[in-house]
């Protein structure tokens, strides 16, 4: 009895190391450009449309029409808003790798192309079996912006 006792538990603390090692992969989501509308009379930069091209392409391949919504006061200074604050009936883009882009603010007439999108090389994390909260980002490492280079992940447009 003894024999089968041990084996039995033998078992059970292996099932048990093993499980706890268990690692899969998690894929990375691609990295993103977030953005704030700075230097703007509210009328100016109340709305905005952005829109993906193919690399190199011509015509958009997507775009959304975006309305402020954030809660700032309206003032008739000048304004930071940022993109989060935008709604959209349309499906809510992303500025990532992979495509180019443009954000244009009718109001004031501006056009802010942005390409050749760089992100960091991870493809994947390992994480622990059962793992769901653990997310996995690429980091955008630079990109270009009207012909300027930029390296940070975040723009204030003016």
């Amino acid at each position: 009895m003894g024999r089968i006792s041990s084996v039995i538990c033998l078992l059970l603390v292996s099932t048990v190391v093993i499980s706890s090692c268990c690692k899969k992969r998690r894929y990375c989501d691609a990295g993103q450009i977030d953005f704030a509308i700075v230097g703007y009379e509210r009328i100016q930069s109340r709305h905005i449309v952005l829109k993906k091209y193919a690399i190199g392409g011509i015509k958009p391949l997507d775009s959304g029409r975006y309305v402020y919504n954030g809660n700032r006061p309206d003032t008739f200074d000048i304004d930071t808003l940022y993109f989060a604050d935008y709604t959209t009936v349309d499906n809510r883009l992303k500025v990532t790798a992979g495509n180019d882009w443009e954000i244009h603010i009718p109001g004031a007439g501006r056009v802010f192309k942005i390409s050749e999108i760089i992100e960091s090389d991870n493809r994947y994390e390992m994480v622990r079996c059962g793992d769901d909260e653990t997310k996995c980002n690429k980091q955008v490492t630079g990109y270009l912006m009207n012909g300027q280079w930029l390296t940070t992940s975040f723009i204030f447009i003016r």
